[in-house]
């Protein structure tokens, strides 16, 4: 059974119609060359601004780059150090770079749940919450991450753009799938993005979508019932996509509710310069 404690600092964070508990991969270069270096930071905010999180091997369950044909490199790095991941791919194409970590535990006042619940559009916790009677009731919860961000690796500039691997599903608990590669799309394209929760298509939850160039200008959707979703792209640089969903924990977790976090990040390439 795990540990609860309140986390001070963490609720600290909660303002309303907002939780501070975003978290994603931003990588050093979207688009690096083969043998190039790449380091990718893991981030925790909200608003596509947030801290670098140290590196913590007792947290991570995976780290590793996927090919499109599902071959899996871990990633490396400094335990303690940010950023958490150092890379140098050895292969050309498109690579899902994965982060999974196991959970932790906290406890949370019952009006600052709630508020939570509201603003991560997880409605069908607070109405299980009043049918039982626990509205009131503090919340014990555990929460992972499970995020993911897509790269290109290239041999040089003029290597055309890979036809596989943006929508490689790589089996995180809570995963977000492009339907369409990012790095072909352009300012006003649309992009379908598919929300899998434990492998099945997950209908009804919130998805943010926002750029790192406007991130105030976040666009807000709910999955549909084959876990699809479309957003329009208005931004290039780093792009971000960002969901949350809670289920009832395990019983021998000593949490009412687990919760996992997931997000997936991707470059969109500036327009050409008319000559």
């Amino acid at each position: 059974m795990q540990r609860f404690t309140i986390a001070v600092l963490f609720l600290a964070a909660v303002v309303p119609g907002a939780f501070a508990h975003d978290f994603w991969i931003e990588a050093s270069n979207y688009r690096p060359v083969v043998k190039e270096r790449v380091s990718f930071d893991l981030k925790v905010g909200e608003h596509f601004v947030g801290d670098s999180v140290e590196r913590n091997s007792d947290r991570i369950v995976r780290f590793t780059a996927v090919d499109a044909l599902g071959k899996a490199e871990t990633i490396l790095g400094i335990d303690r150090r940010a950023p958490a991941g150092l890379w140098a791919p050895i292969a050309a194409g498109l690579f899902a770079v994965g982060y999974e970590s196991n959970t932790i535990a906290i406890e949370l006042e019952a009006e600052k749940f709630e508020h939570y619940l509201a603003a991560e559009g997880l409605e069908h916790v607070s109405a299980a919450r009043k049918a039982r009677g626990e509205t009131g009731k503090r919340a014990r919860e555990i929460y992972a991450r499970s995020v993911k961000s897509l790269v290109w690796v290239r041999t040089d500039a003029r290597d055309a753009l890979p036809t596989s691997g943006f929508d490689t599903r790589i089996g995180l608990p809570l995963e977000i799938v492009p339907e369409q590669n990012p790095y072909a799309l352009k300012i006003g394209d649309e992009l379908t993005l598919r929300v899998y929760f434990e492998g099945a298509p997950l209908a009804g939850a919130l998805v943010g979508f926002m750029s790192h160039a406007e991130p105030q200008s976040e666009v807000r959707l709910r999955s549909q019932a084959d876990g699809r979703l479309k957003v329009r792209i208005t931004h290039a640089g780093p792009n971000l996509a960002r969901v949350c969903w809670m289920v009832a924990a395990p019983q021998d977790s000593g949490a009412d509710w687990k919760s996992t976090w997931s997000s997936l990040t991707f470059d969109v390439q500036p327009p050409t310069p008319a000559k």
